[in-house]
């Protein structure tokens, strides 16, 4: 998957979920072949979704991928349905 972001991804923001599913990211980080994407890790989903609004324009599109407990407490924080 992450051979196929990296030609379109400019940055990645990992978060670690607020519950005990979770994985740690620092595992996450020695373990995956980012493809020389920078990258940064957060303790949350608010500050790691706030540093890429930071970043992006009106015409950026913002991707948020992971495991359907990661994009639904993502959805459940933003009141996205």
């Amino acid at each position: 998957m992450f051979n196929l972001l990296s030609e379109i991804s400019s940055y990645y923001a990992l978060v670690p979920l607020s519950t005990k599913r979770t994985t740690n990211v620092a595992d996450m980080i020695k373990e995956i072949n980012f493809k020389s994407v920078p990258l940064k890790k957060f303790g949350k989903i608010e500050s790691g979704y706030n540093s890429i609004l930071k970043m992006t324009n009106t015409n950026d599109i913002v991707i948020v991928i992971g495991s359907h407990y990661l994009v639904g407490e993502f959805f459940e924080k933003y009141k996205i349905r």
